[in-house]
């Protein structure tokens, strides 16, 4: 009974604690609602002083000293912001358990901001979730090599995504259509939990030469694998619901085990219960390890994760129109990893395997309805002439995409460590192998029951496609030596990529590309204090990311010419003939994007004060994209204008009709090295210690970032719709126009969090002001004039005054109003609050409310007031320990 009374107060005297730090909060709330603003003070340190007086208040009844810190409170140190990781060579985030945990990310995108210039967005789950390093995030398939270029790894076994190419083109309209295409994209964030991650690394700086087939950054993610209680998550919010189970234990004969499971179901619209993500995922992790009489330590780490993510969108059924659309997108993968270490004194060696394979079904099913009497594709792609049927007047179309793609994965390595009286090095090299290849049946449909009414593709199968291999190769050496009270350390290596197996006319054929990086940095006592450092960290280096399958060997491309199309109010005595040509749209010309990155940090620590400013830039000049060529094409055109139709017993004879020779000339797609990328910027953090009293730590991370997306190539366009003299301008002529297309993205951003944990409670408390100083995008006049010009004749020729004067050519000058324009946005501020509660070792509650507050002012633009409104994302989450 005496214990049971014990523990009853115990839990009151948390309750009241509780309650004293909670009750001020919604006075603060509404007092900062009404005057529109808010200060970090009021929030980040109201609550712990109203703790610490009514500790001091204690106290003093008590006969103690006022102003002496309550000394049952203990304050273990935890973080809920991204840390800056001292001592790295290059610039690195790491993000821990408790910063997830307090934010309650549903995917792997909530964490990104975290990072220097990052902002908190409400998720999108209609859309495929790419990442964005160092760079203004900017949604445009011609610029999506930076989420391509980003090497992301778990448990240390890479995702890739080269073998992807789940698209489905006809059915691109809308803005969610175009977004949900992950091909070229790289991973979709939205497919990785955040459940039972330890910490996520992101090295945004200069990486080893250990990373390869990556231009952007890495994403190191790592998971639990220890002994652990049955733990339960719950999370809800009005998009998702999110449930987990995971449970570790140490088994028999030195094995550690853990597993886990998933479910997220993400509605896009909470007023809509048609269109909704969801995810199942499942992992199995082991850990044994060995030690050898010769006293190795051999490490065998196995793991085996399921994943399951379904995407679908459908119409009311109660709707009279579009009733039959419906999207689905089932995403269906299985991955095992081996992760094999020997240590041995100075010696290590590592072997990675890692298998994946996914099988990714898309399907859409379309109603349409033939008013305008479209004819199906003709079904003999030759070049000759052939008849075609009309469509069927009303039907539902349906479109599957059916890919099976196979990633493996062996990586090597050896290093050694190695002293030689003040010098240490340890020297490290190794080799990869990525293969990619996808064994699916590809697009699959019906070519006479088109999405749209027509279609330029057909069906194609994946399995046709050559696997691509990736060979590299690495050597590496990091040289650490102390000169008096310097320690200077020096990271160089060099990394070489080839793609093996490729054909002869390919320009990557045989062709070895080397990557030199180096990594330098000096630390320093600063002013002589022992619990002082400075560390000064320059790096420089180049990366190289291989072309995708889709983009060495994407899909054909087809011309379907009418020859004849004659109408009649019979049905029976219409006629239409067509020639179809198939353009194959392989990249022979196509290379590795490369990106040269320099950076320079400077890094302080001043007792518990820390601070770490970085300087970078990073040039791409050689990124994929889509450009065109023009194609010319001969055809016939036969005259129907005489036929009289009361008199036909049958459909038009072409022999019986005038005819005359034709040229058509279409631009076509293909994949090139067409695309700039070039990031600059300043990212900065500080951390001030915790103070005693008040129990919080300040905060401060943000970034000025300026990325230039420049189209780096001349391109390839038409004047559509034009027609002089009866000439139809874009059938007959193409302009090579070298405008640059530049878009300049710029924004400077700091978030301001105040963090109050106060252990004897086990509550943690923080307030976030996400800043936004300046953020613009502009696009300059580009010059709307062509350098060229293809004609009729398939000659490509300059375009002069001659030819400005012409009245046909003249129109392949194109207006460059439309695509000039500047946005500026003016400064404002949101405020995002978060706090967790700690109830024993049992129950953790934790609760979040993004953009509960903002301070925007109104601004004036050509008269108008501007008001801005930001809408608010609230969400809560249980862990509970079993």
């Amino acid at each position: 009974m005496r214990l049971l009374l014990v523990s009853l107060c115990s839990v009151q005297r948390s309750i009241f604690s509780l309650l004293r730090c909670i009750l001020p909060l919604p006075v603060i709330i509404l007092h900062c609602m009404s005057i529109k603003t808010i200060t970090l003070a009021s929030i980040g340190l109201l609550l712990p002083i109203q703790h610490w007086a009514q500790a001091t208040a204690d106290s003093t009844a008590a006969g103690g000293v006022v102003g002496a810190p309550d000394t049952s409170l203990t304050i273990a140190e935890v973080r809920v912001t991204a840390d800056e990781v001292r001592g790295a060579q290059t610039s690195t985030s790491l993000i821990g358990p408790t910063a997830m945990e307090h934010l309650q990310p549903a995917s792997l995108a909530d964490l990104m901001s975290l990072l220097p210039g990052g902002l908190t967005e409400t998720p999108q789950m209609d859309r495929m979730n790419t990442i964005a390093i160092r760079e203004v995030p900017y949604n445009d398939e011609n610029y999506a090599v930076s989420a391509l270029g980003t090497r992301i790894c778990i448990d240390g076994a890479p995702l890739a995504a080269d073998a992807n190419m789940q698209q489905i083109p006809d059915a691109l309209g809308t803005d969610a259509d175009i977004f949900r295409t992950s091909i070229n994209r790289g991973v979709d964030l939205r497919s990785i939990p955040t459940d039972e991650i330890e910490t996520v690394e992101v090295i945004r700086g200069v990486p080893s030469v250990r990373y390869g087939d990556l231009t952007s950054g890495v994403v190191n993610i790592r998971r639990s694998l220890s002994q652990s209680p049955l733990a339960l998550r719950l999370k809800v919010d009005p998009y998702s619901r999110l449930v987990s189970l995971s449970k570790g234990i140490d088994a028999p004969r030195g094995w550690t085990l853990s597993a886990g499971a998933g479910f997220l179901l993400s509605t896009i619209d909470p007023r809509c219960e048609y269109e909704k993500y969801k995810r199942l995922n499942l992992s199995l992790r082991a850990r044994k390890m060995w030690r050898t009489e010769a006293g190795a330590l051999l490490t065998w780490q196995p793991t085996l994760d399921f994943g399951l993510n379904i995407d679908d969108d459908k119409s009311d059924p109660e709707q009279q129109t579009g009733k039959d659309d419906k999207y689905v997108n089932r995403f269906r993968s299985i991955s095992f990893a081996n992760d094999l270490s020997i240590s041995l004194s100075s010696w290590k060696f590592d072997a990675r395997l890692s298998l994946r394979a996914q099988h990714d079904e898309t399907e859409q099913w379309m109603r349409f309805v033939n008013s305008q009497n479209l004819y199906a594709p003709s079904d003999t792609v030759d070049g000759m002439p052939h008849d075609v049927l009309p469509l069927e007047a009303d039907y539902v179309a349906h479109h599957l995409v059916d890919g099976r793609p196979l990633y493996a994965n062996v990586a090597l390595s050896a290093s050694r460590l190695l002293s030689i009286g003040p010098l240490s090095a340890t020297l490290s090299a190794g080799a990869e192998w990525q293969c990619n290849k996808n064994f699916g049946q590809g697009q699959v449909f019906d070519p006479t029951r088109p999405l749209r009414g027509s279609t330029t593709r057909r069906p194609r199968s994946f399995r046709s496609i050559p696997a691509t291999n990736i060979l590299g190769f690495f050597a590496e050496a990091d040289l650490r030596m102390p000169i008096s009270a310097l320690d200077a350390r020096l990271t160089i290596g060099l990394r070489t990529t080839q793609m093996v197996g490729l054909e002869s006319h390919y320009a990557m054929h045989a062709k070895l590309y080397a990557d030199p990086r180096a990594n330098l940095s000096i630390a320093s006592p600063l002013f002589g204090r022992h619990n002082s450092r400075i560390t000064l960290t320059l790096g420089a280096g180049r990366l190289a990311k291989m072309p995708t399958m889709d983009q060495l060997h994407p899909e054909p491309f087809y011309v379907e010419l009418a020859e004849l199309n004659y109408w009649n109010a019979d049905p029976t005595l219409r006629r239409r003939v067509t020639r179809a040509f198939r353009i194959d749209g392989d990249a022979p010309d196509l290379e590795p994007a490369h990106n040269v990155k320099l950076e320079a940090r400077l890094a302080a620590k001043v007792d518990r004060h820390t601070l770490s400013l970085s300087i970078f830039r990073e040039n791409m000049g050689d990124g994929f994209r889509f450009l065109t060529r023009p194609v010319l094409f001969n055809y016939v055109r036969y005259d129907a204008s005489s036929v009289d139709g009361s008199t036909l017993s049958a459909p038009p004879s072409l022999s019986d009709l005038p005819s005359r020779d034709a040229v058509f000339v279409e631009v076509v797609r293909r994949a090139a090295n067409g695309t700039r990328i070039l990031k600059e910027g300043v990212e900065w953090q500080y951390d001030s210690p915790r103070l005693p009293v008040v129990h919080t730590r300040l905060s401060v991370c943000g970034a000025w970032l300026r990325t230039t997306r420049q189209l780096s190539e001349p391109e390839w366009c038409q004047a559509a719709g034009v027609t002089v003299a009866g000439v139809v301008v874009d059938d007959l002529y193409a302009g090579l126009y070298s405008w640059k297309q530049t878009t300049l993205c710029d924004r400077t951003t700091t978030n301001f969090t105040a963090e109050t944990y106060i252990s004897s409670v086990g509550f943690i408390f923080s307030a976030t002001a996400e800043c936004v100083w300046k953020s613009d995008r502009r696009t300059p006049l580009r010059n709307a004039t062509p350098i060229a010009y293809f004609g009729p004749d398939g000659v490509v020729r300059p375009y002069t005054e001659v030819e400005a004067a012409d009245p046909i050519l003249t129109n392949l000058i194109i207006s460059n109003t439309a695509s000039s324009y500047q946005t500026h946005e003016r400064p404002y501020a949101t405020f995002n609050f978060k706090a967790t509660k700690e109830f024993g070792n049992i129950l953790r509650l934790s609760f979040f409310a993004d953009r509960l507050l903002a301070a925007a002012k109104d601004y004036e633009v050509n008269g108008f007031t501007v008001r801005r409104t930001f809408k608010p994302y609230f969400g809560m989450q249980a862990y509970l320990k079993l």
